[in-house]
């Protein structure tokens, strides 16, 4: 029989659930109790045992809840990657740990009680984290997101006290204390100022600094990924690596241990390097001032380049040496948004007006940082600008910045923002104003083709990798329905069976709207699409090439069989490089 899946990168997976493997003997046991909460369990950890056991007997489980209450009026399986809406619980559980020595199949101690709830004062939990001492539990909640329906948004750090696990009435009596330690913040207090939490992945398994109340988490904040400290008592945030306004490039953290904190850091015109950082209690990191001047300083760095004499590296560093970049602030509504341009340090001396791409990222509640991308380090080297957009709806600026998109203005202020974000380039010298692209992925593509169908006088072509073009028609196809609701009409609209008036509305919100004006002007399109793609079925991008075509325009497509959304297979990486070169050769 049928069976629904989880949507895009889970196909065949069905029933997640907890096992526990006894190194011992080998016994495996399913963690029982967890269906009646939700199916879809992920990142458990043990709880601190008790001082009287050998091993702890207990789980943190976070899971999806079943009930997707938030879309209530919906019997699907939505997606769950990259979608944080989804309402998850923490919940206690005990393992019936094998007892040694004894044979046979009731050899298993009983659960001592059934699994605890133990996040109830949110409706999502994430990534739990115990203490080194073992006193406190917190988890990441993206109650945010649930709420507006938004697939990512800001994200508040709750904790709870832990005193044991020894009976249902203490964990209870615990859970009641649950509190949150870093908010939502709405819009950061000065510009540049903390924007809040935004961790889309999970931390390191021990995040923690030996004081056992300061956790190091990585998380967006403008234009750049940061490296901060929490302190979960106080709540205090402070940042330890230098902005990426400021040229600090963007940070990745690896792992923390000790005391010692592990990062990689990069920028758009300098490759990965891993970088380490300790903590003194008194000084090192700790001695910097309001201004975040000298933070970069207190790093140090452990692995730097490409370790290789091949003379095959050579072109490609000396391409990245040539590279420069800066973080633009731009102004088209009520908050200002940032962009990342990126040339050749050669152009920049010379005063060299460039071919340059306008690049939008996806999501649309996603961020385009000042880091390495290969991508972008080989279109700059090949002479083009490249201009990195975070428009309204991005992280790493605040929640309002964020949600003002939701529910009806995708298509408008994003593609508003966009287009200040080029012609900003253009006032600055930097794009020839005569050869403008427009280049994208999913939303990313959405609003490339929104540029070139609505500002066909700006921009000359564009390239739209697995592309949303067709809200309307998307709906009854994708793994995730709701975000075509969402982020056009709300939350509370959605329905498994849409009303005709709420697909002229997603209709509206569509570039496939514009196919004529593409055409009238001749702005030709690559299309770049994967055929197995669950989020954006390269159907819409194949409705979009059709309309275009028939409306006299110009559409390449190249279709990846075996790709996915995020057309991320090697080879369909280089051929995705030499094709597009090849079209922006001839195009831009």
């Amino acid at each position: 029989r049928w069976r629904e899946e989880w949507g895009e990168q889970l196909v065949g997976r069905v029933d997640p659930a907890v096992f526990v493997l006894d190194i011992a003997d080998g016994r495996v046991t399913r963690v029982a109790g967890l269906a009646e909460h939700g199916v879809a369990a992920a990142g458990p950890v043990w709880a601190p045992r008790a001082p009287n056991e050998i091993d702890s007997d207990a789980l943190v489980c976070p899971v999806w809840r079943s009930n997707i209450d938030n879309f209530d009026n919906t019997s699907r399986r939505l997606g769950l990657v990259f979608c944080f809406n989804r309402p998850s619980a923490a919940y206690l559980a005990h393992v019936p740990l094998p007892i040694h020595g004894q044979t046979g199949s009731s050899t298993s101690a009983a659960p001592r009680f059934a699994p605890v709830w133990l996040t109830r004062s949110t409706r999502s939990a994430t990534w739990p984290r115990f203490s080194p001492d073992g006193n406190t539990l917190v988890w990441f909640s993206h109650d945010r997101a649930v709420e507006s329906g938004a697939h990512f948004a800001t994200v508040a750090l709750c904790a709870m006290p832990w005193r044991g696990h020894e009976s249902k009435a203490v964990v209870d009596d615990a859970a009641e204390e649950n509190r949150p330690v870093v908010p939502v913040v709405e819009v950061p207090a000065r510009p540049g100022g903390f924007p809040g939490l935004y961790v889309s992945s999970p931390p390191p398994d021990d995040p923690w600094l030996p004081d056992s109340c300061t956790m190091v988490l990585q998380t967006t904040w403008g234009a750049g990924e940061a490296i901060v400290e929490v302190d979960v008592e106080t709540g205090e945030v402070r940042r330890l690596t230098p902005p990426a306004r400021d040229g600090g490039g963007s940070w990745t953290l690896c792992d923390a241990r000790d005391g010692v904190v592990a990062a990689v850091r990069s920028d758009p015109g300098s490759i990965p390097t891993v970088r380490i950082a300790w903590d003194a209690g008194e000084g090192d990191w700790h001695e910097h001032t309001d201004d975040d001047k000298g933070l970069d300083a207190r790093w140090r760095v452990v692995v730097s380049g490409v370790n290789s004499t091949s003379p095959l590296f050579s072109p490609a560093l000396d391409a990245c040496a040539n590279l420069t970049h800066q973080v633009t602030e731009v102004r088209a509504g009520e908050n200002p948004v940032e962009s990342v341009v990126v040339r050749s340090r050669s152009a920049v001396a010379s005063g060299e007006k460039l071919p340059t791409i306008v690049l939008p990222h996806g999501g649309p509640h996603a961020n385009c940082p000042a880091a390495y991308v290969t991508s972008v380090a080989y279109l700059a080297s090949l002479g083009y600008a490249v201009c990195y957009c975070n428009y309204r709806g991005s992280t790493g600026y605040g929640d309002a910045p964020l949600q003002s998109l939701v529910g009806g203005a995708a298509g408008r202020a994003d593609v508003d923002d966009c287009v200040a974000v080029a012609e900003r380039a253009v006032k600055d010298g930097v794009a020839d104003p005569t050869r403008l692209c427009a280049v994208g992925g999913s939303h990313g593509g959405f609003l490339a083709a929104h540029l070139v169908g609505q500002r066909p006088d700006l921009f000359r072509c564009a390239v739209l990798r697995n592309p949303v073009t067709d809200i309307a028609a998307m709906v009854p196809l994708t793994d995730i329905p709701d975000w075509c609701f969402v982020e056009t009409l709300g939350r509370e609209a959605y329905s498994d069976l849409p009303s005709p008036e709420a697909l002229v509305a997603m209709r509206d919100a569509s570039p496939v709207r514009y196919v004529n004006e593409v055409a009238k002007h001749d702005r030709p399109v690559l299309m770049l699409l994967g055929g197995v793609d669950l989020r954006v079925p390269p159907s819409n991008g194949l409705r979009y090439a059709a309309a275009l075509r028939e409306a006299g325009g110009r559409c390449e497509v190249r279709m990846f069989p075996e790709d996915s959304h995020g057309l991320l297979n090697p080879r369909t990486e280089f051929e995705s490089f030499v094709t597009v070169a090849g079209f922006l050769r001839r195009n831009v």
